[in-house]
C-alpha cells in the first residue's frame, strides 16, 4: 500500500466521487484478500465481498477531523 495521505481521498469518497471510493478499495484490496484467506486453506469469495462491503461502510462513516485532531 503506498504511504500518501489518505484524508484528500477519503473526503472524496465521502462526498460521492466513485473514482475516489475505487482508489481506496483498491488500495486496502490485498487486507480484504489476505482476510478472507484467514484460517482457511482457501480464498473464502463470500466473506471477501463481506469485507469489501464493510470497508465501504468504514468508509463513509469514519470521521477524518476526530482523527486529525489527535
Amino acid at each position: 500500500m503506498k504511504e500518501d495521505n489518505l484524508v484528500p481521498i477519503i473526503r472524496a469518497a465521502q462526498n460521492g466521487d466513485r473514482f475516489a471510493m475505487a482508489d481506496l478499495l483498491m488500495r486496502f484490496d490485498y487486507l480484504c484478500i489476505r482476510q478472507a484467506k484467514y484460517g482457511h486453506g482457501y480464498f473464502n469469495e463470500d466473506y471477501y465481498q463481506d469485507l469489501k462491503e464493510h470497508l465501504i461502510v468504514v468508509i463513509y462513516k469514519f470521521n477524518v477531523d476526530q482523527h486529525l485532531n489527535k
